[in-house]
């Protein structure tokens, strides 16, 4: 069983399929964790009947990283990928490196071909986030009135730690030495949400993510990345420290 440290990032672009079935990429699991060779599996989805051979993946272009404002790595175009079946029948790409990943996090355009079409999509990795483990990960505070309002209600205001308070719009703060962000909103991202407090400082994504992670666990249910939830502050309280 692996670490919280050790599931994957977040997804934040889907182009879809320019015709015909709609095969798709659905999440990525990492098997391997910093200063490791990278092991990745992602699922495919709606394979159907086609044959595994079929299908073809590769790095995305580098017009493409290029236009979606994404650095592209020279380690990036070393991964090896591996599109096979499972025992249990799963149609699966296997990712790995033969050096190991020095950055705790991973930006990829992974682009899927097969004969009815082609799709793109965008995955950030996040490899062993301190506070993330599963021996020191915070107790999860599960979201308030999720099955009590309707999906154009308000989200419930949270602090950091997990008190309700009043709803209202989501603001950018910041103090002398801290950021806040909040409520955070049903379709924001850790990735979007990095962006917006990095501003114009310094700093790149990646960085402020960590911190985001690391300064306020009890904001991601169940210790993942993906699952940022709806309602909570999130703190940075030394943007200073950040890089």
């Amino acid at each position: 069983m692996f670490k919280l440290t050790r599931t994957a990032g977040l997804m934040v672009l889907i182009l879809l399929p320019t015709r015909g079935i709609p095969l798709g990429l659905g999440e990525i699991e990492l098997r391997s964790a910093l200063n490791e060779p990278l092991k990745a599996e992602v699922n495919l989805l709606d394979v159907g009947k086609m044959s595994v051979n079929d299908i073809v993946v590769n790095l995305a272009s580098a017009s493409e990283f290029e236009r979606l404002g994404i650095d592209r790595p020279f380690f990036l175009t070393s991964l090896q990928m591996a599109v096979q079946k499972t025992a249990g029948g799963r149609a699966v790409i296997h990712l790995t490196s033969a050096a190991p990943v020095k950055e705790p996090f991973l930006d990829m355009l992974l682009s899927l071909s097969w004969p009815e079409g082609r799709m793109v999509r965008e995955y950030t990795l996040l490899l062993d986030p301190p506070l993330l483990t599963e021996e020191t990960a915070a107790p999860v505070v599960a979201p308030l009135a999720a099955s009590t309002t309707s999906p154009s209600s308000a989200p419930v205001l949270l602090d950091r730690n997990g008190v309700a308070g009043g709803p209202r719009k989501t603001v950018l703060t910041s103090d002398e030495n801290g950021l806040s962000y909040g409520p955070v909103k049903r379709n924001d991202t850790l990735w979007s949400v990095a962006e917006a407090m990095r501003g114009e400082r310094p700093l790149t994504i990646s960085q402020v993510m960590l911190a985001l992670v690391r300064e306020n666990p009890q904001a991601f249910y169940r210790g993942n990345v993906n699952a940022l939830k709806a309602g909570y502050v999130l703190r940075i309280e030394d943007v200073a420290a950040i890089s």
